[in-house]
């Protein structure tokens, strides 16, 4: 299907650091008033899932380079879309909007560990509520910030291995980066009031279980496509987040396959790159 067919929605913001970057997209619950969620045990449900593809070319990696001595090495490779032998594009949210009754939301805890000079996972997805633990598992200096649209709402040093920090997570999108001299260092967190909320796998696929049965809208949101550019901080350009987005319909006890592709065509439509 080509993109022309989706929704593609972007918009911008600051990092903080003087260098001008796009932020994140919240999602709509965050921006408007929308009835609240509701846990319901019964009634008629179906499942999502899909598969969510490259098409042509994939963007090239952005290497950065690092000041004589840095104790992370000469360069860092940072690629800009994850797409594995058949195709799969990894780490892209899928998120149902317009649910608001269903299974439990995702309670729990999500980890974030900085080690091997990166942080891992690049892209998460939980619900609103949720532990949010930022942990270093290497002997060198790490200072994680989280940013959901223009509001800078955490921001902690953590200078020794063994060293953490928590937060309770709260609805958005959130860009999550290393201020202690990694500017190569960036992940996001999608965060939503329900728990159908997937991030595709290695091989690009997604599943959504229990989904009550009825119209909503899927959403696929994936982090902005980086360029060989860097501004004076030395972080990487990004383009704004791809978003595309279409009906669906989930009926009793079927699975409703819906795949995603993206392509040149998505990044461009996402807005042009800067840094």
């Amino acid at each position: 299907m080509r993109m022309a067919a989706f929704l593609a929605v972007f918009a911008g913001g600051c990092d903080g650091s003087g260098d001008e970057h796009p932020s994140p997209v919240e999602p709509p619950a965050s921006r408007h008033s929308v009835p609240s969620y509701r846990t319901i045990d019964r009634g008629p449900v179906g499942t999502v899932s899909g598969t969510v593809r490259w098409r042509g070319e994939v963007p090239a990696a952005v290497e950065v380079t690092l000041p004589d001595g840095h104790p992370c090495g000469r360069t860092r490779r940072v690629p800009s879309v994850r797409v594995g032998p058949t195709g799969g594009v990894e780490g892209a949210i899928i998120v149902l909007e317009g649910i608001h009754e269903g299974r439990l939301p995702m309670g729990g805890e999500v980890r974030f560990a900085f080690s091997d000079c990166g942080l891992s996972p690049l892209v998460a997805a939980t619900s609103v509520g949720a532990t949010l633990r930022f942990q270093n598992d290497e002997d060198i200096l790490h200072n994680v910030r989280v940013v959901g649209g223009r509001e800078s709402w955490l921001d902690v040093g953590l200078p020794t291995r063994g060293a953490s920090t928590e937060a309770v997570a709260r609805a958005g999108v959130h860009r999550i980066t290393d201020d202690a001299a990694h500017p190569w260092i960036e992940a996001y967190l999608y965060v939503t009031e329900h728990p159908y909320v997937a991030v595709t796998g290695a091989d690009g696929r997604f599943t959504l279980p229990r989904v009550p049965v009825g119209s909503y809208q899927i959403r696929l949101w994936h982090p902005g496509i980086l360029d060989g550019g860097a501004p004076s901080s030395g972080r990487p350009s990004r383009s704004a987040p791809i978003v595309l987005a279409r009906p669906l319909a989930i009926s009793e006890g079927n699975d409703s396959p819906t795949d995603f592709e993206l392509d040149a065509t998505s990044v461009e439509a996402a807005g042009a790159l800067r840094p």
